[in-house]
Parts: structure tokens; sequence; C-alpha cells
């Protein structure tokens, strides 16, 4: 077996793909170009079917956890203390989504962490604020938790900082106004939150 014919495979492994989207994205790709990995794998960035992300562990080996559910999951956004996130596709509402996972052998190794975990899920979706990005879902799908909120593009404030200096005083009051309000609000509900949207930066 080839290649091409491993990484194809692996594609529809995946799941972020089916036969069918496969066989047409490959249609517009000269035919001397479909027996090297690498032409098809720009190819299919280039169309954005797959990211880089993707592409990166469909050449491992490695297919599964591209999907959760509904979701594709397309670039890592961050990491925190008890889980990552994830830039993800939401293919029933069609949107992009900030998409938290609790990896599972975490959950497994600490009980503790499960429990927070799981209570951010029941919490995330009673806190709803202008500034705090809302949690679109929440659940578990084959023993992996997770939860869904709105997805911000843009900035992070830390960055803005970082490439252009201080900020003018009355411009980090209205940010920091926002923020405690979105703060006072999740606190109220017992929820300490750290996914607020400071606007206009």
């Amino acid at each position: 077996m080839s290649a091409v014919d491993d990484f194809l495979r692996n594609v529809l492994r995946s799941g972020l793909l089916d036969r069918e989207q496969l066989q047409t994205s490959l249609r517009s790709l000269a035919k001397e170009r479909r027996e090297d990995v690498n032409a098809i794998s720009d190819h299919l960035i280039g169309q954005a079917k797959l990211t880089r992300f993707q592409v990166y562990k469909i050449t491992q080996g490695i297919t599964a956890g591209l999907t959760l559910g509904p979701y594709q999951i397309l670039v890592p956004l961050g990491r925190g203390g008890m889980r990552t996130v994830y830039l993800a596709f939401d293919t029933g509402r069609k949107l992009h989504v900030a998409l938290k996972i609790l990896p599972p052998k975490m959950a497994r190794a600490e009980e503790r962490l499960l429990v927070r975990f799981q209570r951010e899920m029941e919490l995330s979706q009673k806190v709803q604020h202008p500034h705090l990005a809302r949690s679109l879902d929440a659940g578990i799908h084959q023993n992996v938790h997770y939860i869904a909120m709105e997805y911000i593009p843009g900035q992070t404030l830390y960055r803005l900082v970082t490439a252009h200096g201080a900020l003018p005083a009355p411009r980090v009051a209205h940010l920091i106004a926002e923020a405690a309000s979105a703060l006072g609000q999740a606190h109220r509900q017992g929820v300490i939150h750290r996914d607020m949207k400071p606007s206009n930066i």
C-alpha cells in the first residue's frame, strides 16, 4: 500500500471528510500530483477542506479525536490547568466554537479535576452577560467531557499590550469596568469565570 493510499484512508477514518467529499476535492487536482501526499494535503488545505493541524495529525497516523460528536477539531487555541481549548466547527449549527475538552486520561487520573469540570459544565450555561463568552453546549461524547462556547475572534488583551504597549487610561478603565461587570454577574451565580470579552479591543 502506498503512502498516498494510507493518507487517504486516514482522512476517511478521521471522519473529517466522507468519500464523496474527498473524491470531489481531488478531481480538481492534476492527475500527476495525486501520487504525492504533500501535493494532496496542500490541495486539501488550499480548498479549506482540512487545516494544517488536521493534516499533521493524519500524516502521523492519528485519526481518533479529530471529531467529537458534531464538532470537527480545527486547531488548538490554548491550554489551561485542566483542559485544552480548540477552535472547532459545529457541523450542526454551521458555526465556529471554542471547544473546551477535559482529556480522558486526566479525568481518570484525578477525580477532583473531573468533578471541577463537571461543575463548570453545569454552571457554564446558567450565566449570561454581554461580556461573557456564551456557553452553547456541554456534554459527554465517548467518555470525553466537553463544553462548547462562543468563539470570539480577535486579539487577546495580552497580545494587544505586548504588540502596542500600554493603552490610554480611559480605554483601560472602560475595559476593566466591562470585565468587572462580567465577573460580578458570574460570581453572583457561584462561577469563577475566565472567559471574558471586553468589547472594542
